[in-house]
């Protein structure tokens, strides 16, 4: 399954690498991690980690932010990495089951998840 998601992401961004858990590919100005989790026989979910902004400054207005486009999010959640200190990262999560997905499915909610981060990341920039 991750070998199939590293062909079919390739079609959005550039893979940075893969191995036996994980797909790195880049989309616009962010990374993301695309993971492979076998809950059940027959029950995988693909979670994706994008990093949206690395090291901003947590103020207010960053939190205002996140929490308005978080809520307006149709996927996923976006969140600070350390709320607590001034430095912080901004990352968005989706996590979806894709076992029985045929490839432009999953291509479609990839791009929908990925290109809502690089949005963000714009925004947030």
């Amino acid at each position: 399954m991750v070998r199939r998601i590293a062909g079919i992401v390739g079609q959005l961004g550039e893979v940075v690498s893969v191995d036996e858990e994980s797909v790195v590919v880049t989309v616009g100005a962010t990374r993301a991690s695309l993971r492979v989790l076998a809950l059940a026989p027959g029950l995988d979910v693909v979670s994706v980690i994008q990093l949206v902004a690395d090291r901003v400054t947590n103020s207010e207005a960053l939190r205002d932010m996140i929490e308005t486009a978080g809520s307006g999010l149709s996927f996923g959640s976006l969140r600070r990495s350390d709320p607590e200190h001034p430095i912080t990262d901004v990352l968005l999560y989706y996590t979806f089951p894709a076992g029985t997905l045929a490839d432009d499915a999953l291509l479609t909610l990839l791009h929908i998840v990925l290109s809502s981060g690089a949005d963000l990341a714009e925004a947030v920039g």
